[in-house]
């Protein structure tokens, strides 16, 4: 146990600690308001540019779906610049998974991501579900896609 002078001297450490701690977050708050002075319309800026760009490719993504599945053998240039991946849909409830994986001494099935527990799913014996299902890629450099379809079409012409 500390006697009292020991008490009071970790008291006056934990009073300078807390000193430099509002020291050090008064600064990083007047650096941040004239970072956001200097740059914030930049930064509205960009987050408006993302949300119209997610909400573009989500229904560009939704459309090339849509295509594929009422044509899903239609080749490439149906699909200027987006491919379509077929890929595995897993479905378990996550209690039964634990569950399943306790009595069966297989802990290890449930870490990271649970892709150990998908694989023992795929392969059998865990419990759950494989759904064939399809997403939709868009090229992350459109500029050749664009050249390419722009110079196929005037060659038509």
């Amino acid at each position: 146990m500390m006697n009292q002078p020991e008490q009071i001297e970790r008291l006056r450490i934990i009073q300078r600690q807390r000193i430099l701690v509002a020291e050090d977050d008064a600064e990083r708050r007047a650096v941040k308001e004239a970072f956001e002075a200097e740059h914030g319309d930049s930064w509205k800026n960009m987050a408006l540019h993302k949300v119209v760009l997610d909400r573009l490719e989500s229904e560009a993504k939704a459309e090339a779906l849509k295509l594929h599945s009422i044509i899903p053998n239609m080749g490439k240039s149906d699909l200027l610049g987006i491919t379509i991946k077929e890929v595995k849909v897993y479905g378990y409830d996550p209690a039964t998974a634990l569950a399943w994986a306790v009595a069966h001494d297989a802990k290890i099935a449930l870490s990271i991501k649970d892709v150990p527990y998908k694989k023992l799913i795929e392969y059998g014996g865990a419990p759950g579900t494989i759904t064939p299902s399809f997403r939709a890629d868009i090229a992350s450099d459109l500029g050749p896609v664009i050249a390419a379809a722009t110079e196929e079409s005037w060659t038509q012409r």
